[in-house]
């Protein structure tokens, strides 16, 4: 890693205020329990991991992250695009 991409990386703290926030939507927003929140969030990220996203998902609102998981979640869940389900 190159010291322009370490330059440009997210600090941890704003990373979990970010999914914090994301969570809080899908509560507020898309009507999930808490738990089922923070599972879609969980599930989420292992996905991108997965893909190799790193820190482009932070580019997003947190609105938007929390819609597509709620999409997701709305159509059968993670399992259902190419994944098993993850328990945290």
């Amino acid at each position: 890693m190159s010291v322009g991409e370490n330059a440009a990386m997210l600090p941890d703290d704003l990373k979990v205020q970010f999914w914090h926030e994301v969570e809080q939507y899908l509560v507020q927003q898309h009507g999930l329990s808490q738990a089922d929140a923070h599972q879609g969030v969980v599930e989420y990220c292992v996905r991108l991991q997965l893909h190799g996203v790193g820190d482009l998902v932070f580019h997003q609102e947190a609105s938007e992250v929390a819609t597509t998981i709620a999409g997701i979640l709305c159509q059968g869940g993670f399992a259902s695009v190419g994944g098993v389900a993850v328990k945290p």
